[in-house]
């Protein structure tokens, strides 16, 4: 517990010097660097880092992926993922007898949803009102993980997914979903007394999208723990002392991420 508390807390400062720096180059820097680590971890899970040409675009593609949001490179998200894909299948053509086909379609997906996930931080951020909105991803992501552990820990008895989660409970879920609810009011209260260009904040919306927000991170730490289960490791890598790898701690920011973006292009809950 030690071990994975100061960790953390590594973590947290590191995040916090990077959002610091969140208008600057630092940020896609650092990206690139969280996404190059995680292509390795993908590749690595699924056995598929021996494939040389399909380890080296996916790398290429999770970087670069990092550095399209702001137009560094001049072409789009949409046109580098046409090309990966493309380049993906010449891939499977190459090692079609020498690679497990699952693994490889399964890394493909991991690696096109991965880069997803983090460029749109990087889109988020950069919104308007776009620190609101990855506070909030960062409570319905770890906040809700919060809550779950020490309420499941406290009076879990009913497992949620006892073959891919064990540890996971009915009632950590429910723990993680209301603490979560409670931090992104406060916040939420505190941001539009704080923030002078605030002229609205739509309270009423926030309540289910934090709820559904916990469900959904709940969604993407399962799934990942599945992937898991099935190429039977306990974590995806070890950079993290007590936590993991990067997948294993932005597993569910991740999915989350994917839904508020979803969510901003529905409605503001800021305004």
């Amino acid at each position: 517990m030690k071990t994975r508390i100061i960790s953390g807390a590594v973590g947290v400062v590191l995040l916090i010097i990077t959002l610091i720096f969140r208008a600057t180059l630092v940020l896609d820097i650092v990206m690139g660097l969280i996404a190059l680590i995680a292509s390795y971890e993908i590749l690595n899970t699924t056995r598929t880092i021996k494939a040389i040409p399909f380890a080296v675009i996916s790398a290429i593609y999770m970087v670069l992926s990092m550095f399209t949001v702001r137009g560094y490179i001049g072409i789009s998200f949409t046109v580098i993922t046409v090309i990966y894909t493309i380049l993906f299948c010449i891939c499977v053509l190459i090692e079609y007898e020498k690679t497990n086909m699952l693994s490889m379609f399964a890394a493909y997906v991991m690696v096109f949803f991965v880069s997803f996930g983090f460029s749109s931080i990087i889109s988020i951020i950069d919104a308007k009102f776009g620190m609101f909105y990855f506070v909030i991803i960062a409570f319905c992501a770890w906040g809700s993980d919060t809550g779950a552990y020490f309420v499941g820990s406290a009076i879990g008895k009913h497992k949620l997914a006892p073959v891919l989660s064990p540890k996971k409970t009915v009632e950590g879920l429910v723990g993680g979903a209301i603490l979560n609810l409670i931090l992104c009011l406060i916040f939420a209260l505190i941001y539009s007394v704080a923030v002078k260009d605030v002229e609205k904040l739509n309270l009423l919306a926030l309540i289910p999208v934090a709820i559904i927000g916990s469900l959904v991170s709940v969604v993407g730490d399962i799934f990942a723990s599945a992937i898991k289960r099935f190429y039977k490791i306990k974590d995806y890598g070890k950079i993290m002392p007590g936590h993991g790898g990067v997948l294993d701690r932005f597993d569910s920011m991740l999915m989350v991420t994917a839904y508020m973006s979803m969510i901003m292009q529905i409605f503001s809950l800021v305004k």
